[in-house]
């Protein structure tokens, strides 16, 4: 049931016992309609789908059901930005839900993480408050499910880290009471650390994140069979933090260890690992110049950047020494073929926008 805490948007609702009424065969074909929109990722009609759905569905279920809940949490996540009306929908999904569940209840803290990440580019007070409560239930929580209490901290640790500047250790302390209740090998302690390295990269402490990080390397090394979501996370974000630390070798183990990962298709397109941004040149930034520069580079055996050049620019003077320099610092998994590392040509644009 805690299983990362989902968000609760596609609640399973039952359709084959509806009766052929007009309502009900509305809401049945157009909740139908959504549901097949969310999984075909088409952005371009859910909104409209999840606003019929809610309003057909309220008044098929009545206001006060469960289902009419449900249905307000679909149609404030695909909102995204119009925070009134977000914010009033999750309320009616709270009362609602609070009719079925006691308010300190993992069901209700779901809530409050929703409302405090659907938040974010709203004021931030408003992540705050509905972070904190969504804690004050993990707190409650504690003693009789720990549990629970620690993955709705790993939640709405995420949350916060997402805020610039914030130093919340709420990462930490969902991490500890894992540790405390699971093997090192536990897919929820293993997703925790990867928060955490996160959370000390952030602090500027890289040694840490790395130390952290190892860890789910050591383990996933132990394993054989098919290669975990967790275990490219864990790698990538090495590559990165050892780049910082001016280690490029252990940085390339990493990057050749992904690339054996890979499945690798011919039309498999590679991105990079760590990537550095160029500088925007001062005298362009006088000027309020903005130009792109394309270029063709190789990505060798151990998946650096070698013999960049230049294909073509918006202008000779002011973008392509900083795009040279740029990419040159970038790191890439290389290219296996037949179990062997080669080399890779790749073409890309460098767009420079004030």
């Amino acid at each position: 049931m805690l299983k990362g805490l989902l968000f609760p948007s596609l609640l399973s609702l039952s359709l084959t016992s509806f009766a052929q009424d007009d309502l009900q065969t509305q809401f049945q074909n157009t909740y139908q309609d959504y549901q097949k929109a969310v999984q075909d990722r088409d952005i371009s009609i859910r909104r409209n789908l999840a606003q019929k759905s809610y309003k057909l569905g309220c008044e098929y279920y009545g206001q006060e059901n469960i289902n009419c809940g449900s249905l307000a949490l679909n149609y404030a996540y695909e909102l995204r930005d119009n925070y009134d009306q977000i914010n009033a929908l999750f309320e009616q999904a709270l009362s609602i839900y609070k009719l079925t569940y006691p308010e300190n209840s993992v069901e209700i803290a779901d809530i409050y993480y929703q409302q405090a990440k659907s938040n974010l580019g709203n004021d931030r007070w408003y992540v705050r408050s509905y972070a904190h409560k969504a804690l004050d239930i993990a707190d409650e929580l504690y003693d009789t499910d720990p549990l629970a209490s620690a993955t709705i901290k790993l939640r709405i640790g995420q949350v916060l880290l997402s805020i610039p500047g914030s130093t919340s250790r709420t990462i930490l302390k969902a991490y500890k009471e894992f540790q405390a209740e699971l093997p090192k090998d536990d897919v929820r302690l293993i997703e925790a650390r990867i928060w955490l390295a996160q959370y000390y990269r952030n602090q500027g402490k890289i040694k840490k994140s790395i130390e952290i990080l190892e860890q789910n390397v050591e383990i996933f090394e132990s394993i054989d069979g098919v290669t975990h979501p967790y275990e490219l996370s864990s790698r990538a974000f090495l590559v990165g933090a050892y780049e910082n630390r001016k280690n490029s070798d252990k940085a390339t183990e990493h990057c050749v260890a992904i690339g054996k990962m890979t499945p690798w298709d011919p039309n498999q397109e590679q991105v990079p690992l760590y990537r550095v941004e160029p500088l925007y040149p001062s005298e362009a930034v006088r000027r309020n110049l903005e130009g792109w520069v394309q270029v063709e580079f190789q990505v060798d055996e151990q998946g650096f950047v070698v013999e960049p050049s230049v294909i073509a620019s918006s202008d000779k003077k002011y973008f392509i020494q900083e795009s040279l320099d740029a990419i040159k610092q970038w790191r890439y998994a290389p290219k296996f073929e037949g179990g062997v590392a080669v080399k890779a040509t790749l073409y890309i644009q460098l767009d420079f926008k004030i």
